[in-house]
């Protein structure tokens, strides 16, 4: 799906977002997405079980506050932070700390982990959004 780029005007859509499934489980990965997500972009990922959404801000990509804003939107039931500050890992643009967007966002910090195993919808998590946290490898 096309959206608006977080350096796009109004109107430009040189942004993607990537959404596919996996046994039964929607999987939403936001690009260098605009905020202000358009209606069609949240209809599209409203529903979404899994979303991985950039964090690290700095004019480049979603700050915690425009990230914390999207998933309010689209509510899904996992949150996977992404393209934020990792030391040893140099972005072209630097990235805010994972705490910035911890902090804004209010959702529970979890324990990192390796990684995150999708199998199939978790009627536990329904209802609310759960943070994951993946290890840098």
């Amino acid at each position: 799906l096309q959206a608006r780029g977080h350096m796009d005007e109004s109107g430009v859509e040189t942004a993607v977002v990537y959404q596919f499934m996996y046994k039964g489980t929607t999987i939403t990965v936001l690009g260098h997405v605009h905020p202000d997500l358009s209606d069609d972009v949240v209809e599209i990922a409203g529903g979404t079980d899994v979303l991985v959404v950039p964090v690290g801000g700095n004019g480049y990509t979603l700050d915690a506050v425009g990230a914390t804003k999207a998933i309010k939107r689209i509510e899904p039931d996992v949150v996977i932070p992404a393209q934020y500050e990792v030391k040893g890992l140099d972005y072209e643009v630097p990235s805010a700390p994972l705490e910035d967007f911890i902090k804004t966002s209010g959702l529970q910090q979890a324990e990192p982990t390796d990684s995150y195993k999708v199998d199939k919808p978790n009627a536990e998590l329904a209802g609310s959004t759960h943070l994951v946290i993946l290890n840098k490898k």
